[in-house]
């Protein structure tokens, strides 16, 4: 350009030219905007008929999971609209159950319940949590609890975790239970970590243990 003494404009037309180089015209393209997978159309308080069955199917206490749970009303992409018993998380998402879908809605994080105590109970899913909650036929939780809503969110926990000074371990009864708690008792070294694992240790987890035996079990868990 310094050399034929002409500005960018004119370069650019004399590199189109018979000997030049084409350039072609650039449009950004434009792309319509993706629904989300899982769209929230409404929530209320649990009510369906089918919500509350499928709840004491799992032998979950009706008055605990009103407590921490709603009835939300979804739709996914394309697809009519369901419902689920719904159990929601800190960043605003929603864990979903019904009796025949389980899934998550975005941000996928973990779900802290405080009540001020030095003592903290880890879970997997909140089933086990509401399980615990009808174990415990108390109104009132006896410690904060953490429900990592999956063990790949371990992390999202630890520092909340490890601010307690009793950890009490609700987890799955296969490998990643077995490694979480394992990490867990890593990571919050000098704390007391209680695997109560042992409590089902025929079972796979909290809540088949509480279905399999709610009617005979006579004590409730009380930390």
């Amino acid at each position: 350009m310094a050399l034929q003494n002409c500005d960018l404009p004119t370069a650019l037309c004399n590199l189109e030219g018979p000997a030049g180089i084409h350039i072609p015209s650039y449009t950004p393209k434009e792309f319509p905007l993706q629904p989300p997978a899982i769209e929230i159309l409404r929530i209320r308080p649990l009510s369906d008929p089918r919500l509350l069955y499928y709840l004491k199917s799992r032998s979950i206490s009706l008055e605990i999971a009103s407590r921490y749970c709603r009835e939300v009303y979804y739709r996914t992409r394309g697809e009519r609209e369901y419902f689920a018993v719904g159990f929601r998380n800190d960043g605003g998402g929603w864990e979903l159950r019904n009796s025949r879908f389980k899934i998550s809605t975005s941000p996928k994080t973990i779900s802290t319940l405080s009540c001020g105590s030095d003592t903290v109970a880890v879970f997997e899913g909140f089933m086990d949590y509401l399980s615990y909650m009808s174990m415990r036929r108390e109104r009132r939780p006896g410690s904060d609890a953490i429900v990592l809503n999956s063990v790949s969110n371990l992390s999202k926990a630890m520092s909340a975790i490890a601010s307690h000074a009793t950890i009490l371990t609700y987890l799955d009864n296969d490998e990643a239970g077995r490694r979480t708690t394992a990490e867990i008792c890593r990571q919050a070294e000098g704390r007391t970590v209680i695997d109560r694992s042992e409590l089902y240790k025929e079972y796979n987890d909290l809540n088949d243990y509480w279905k399999a035996n709610a009617r005979n079990v006579g004590m409730s868990i009380k930390r």
